[in-house]
């Protein structure tokens, strides 16, 4: 059965890559063929088979044309219903196509927005592909899979449920894109925190700091613990006092968004940390 149903999607491929060289000429249609099939790779044969060629070949296309530009560090964004007679494509559902810069959290963070945008979700396809661009951000290559060439990108094609009210639509890439540039601020704070708090243990130990001797042990343990991905600052964040506080494994503390502002005057006293270690 699994057998049959991996060979039906390949027969879907193919047919879906026929139509793009019969549409785009042969030369034209090598890279669209090869983000075909890096982009279907991963999709199981159930979300294919009952899908006309042309409708597999579309929806590849439209992402593929669509991340042909794109600002350097910002994600792009898109929402709409594809029809046929419009887009040479249709879906049953409503499409949202985002093509960004590869980090974690991206699925995660996408799936929250759109749940409480009360939207239901039936696909998300998500390939990362290699792709070289130039100084404005124009694609000039895509890499085979394996290769390590070009800029590792989180190409994203989400089927939810069908929403046509065009002021709901554009709520939904605001809020896309206002969760995808918060996303990337915790991923970039997340490593320049890591490095703050290596650098403060460091001057803590030389007595660089107006820590006491007896309790520089302790605090050097304790940014160490910080750094071990278990504590979180943020911007615009000051004058917090954390205290009596137990934490055990699993639990740390945020505070805002390292790059949205500065953190200033935190203080933490007489809080347990435990079997914090993983």
């Amino acid at each position: 059965m699994a057998q049959r149903a991996e060979q039906e999607k390949q027969a879907a491929l193919a047919a879906a890559s026929n139509l793009a060289a019969t549409r785009l000429g042969a030369s034209r249609a090598v890279m669209v063929q090869r983000f075909l099939t890096q982009f279907y790779d991963h999709v199981s044969a159930a979300d294919l088979t009952d899908r006309a060629p042309e409708d597999i070949y579309g929806a590849a296309l439209s992402l593929w044309q669509f991340a042909q530009s794109r600002e350097p560090g910002k994600a792009k964004v898109r929402v709409f219903n594809p029809r046929t007679d419009e887009h040479g494509w249709s879906s049953h559902h409503t499409v949202i196509e985002i093509v960004n810069d590869d980090m974690p959290f991206l699925v995660d963070s996408v799936g929250m927005a759109l749940n409480a945008a009360g939207v239901t979700v039936h696909l998300i396809i998500h390939p990362i592909m290699r792709v070289a661009r130039d100084a404005a951000g124009a694609i000039t290559d895509l890499h085979e899979s394996s290769l390590a060439g070009g800029n590792a990108e989180s190409i994203m094609h989400v089927e939810i449920s069908e929403v046509h009210d065009a002021a709901r639509l554009n709520a939904i890439v605001a809020q896309l894109t206002a969760v995808l540039a918060e996303t990337r601020c915790a991923v970039e704070d997340w490593r320049k925190m890591r490095d703050i708090a290596a650098e403060t243990a460091a001057a803590v130990h030389d007595g660089a700091t107006p820590v006491a001797a007896e309790e520089r042990a302790e605090t050097v343990d304790f940014l160490g613990w910080m750094g071990d991905d278990n504590f979180t600052c943020g911007g615009n964040t000051s004058d917090v006092l954390i205290t009596n506080c137990t934490y055990g494994f699993g639990h740390g503390v945020s505070i805002g968004s390292y790059t949205q502002g500065g953190v200033s005057n935190i203080t933490v006293i007489n809080c347990t940390f435990h079997d914090t270690e993983a």
